[in-house]
């Protein structure tokens, strides 16, 4: 690992692959002054919910933490299958990514899932839209 604070006062992390498994398996890290603890969690929501239900965040534990990463790490591997996939959309300034639960070769989704996947995109890369939604036209021949 390599761990220093950029003139701009920025802290930098860099982790090896070896770090990110380790992570991966539900064993968070801390930086070497133990400024920052560093975190994997294969189910981000549950884990808010778990870290809300604890209240107020500056009297969190860093063994609460461990402990809600763990179960976090198994509920992962045990909900592996059975969740189909999940995606998270975030951005930076200039990038769009796409985080997919599992390792994917292919994904396909209904019509009405793709259309809001494609909104989702949109709004990351901060394209306004506005949909209007037009009347299903009525098959010829049948009164207006």
């Amino acid at each position: 690992m390599i761990y220093f604070t950029s003139t701009d006062g920025r802290a930098c992390l860099i982790i090896e692959r070896e770090n990110l498994n380790r992570l991966v398996d539900g064993k968070p890290m801390k930086t070497p002054d133990d400024a920052i603890l560093v975190c994997y969690t294969p189910d981000m929501a549950w884990t808010a919910e778990q870290i809300a239900l604890l209240g107020d965040p500056k009297k969190i534990t860093g063994d609460q933490i461990a402990d809600i990463i763990d179960t976090s790490a198994k509920r992962g591997k045990e909900n592996d299958t059975s969740l189909g996939l999940a995606m998270l959309v975030s951005h930076t300034d200039e990038k769009i990514r796409i985080d997919f639960q599992k390792e994917v070769r292919w994904f396909a989704m209904e019509k009405e899932q793709a259309i809001q996947f494609g909104l989702l995109i949109f709004q990351h890369c901060g394209v306004p839209v506005q949909v209007n939604v037009a009347p299903t036209p009525k098959p010829e021949g049948e009164p207006v």
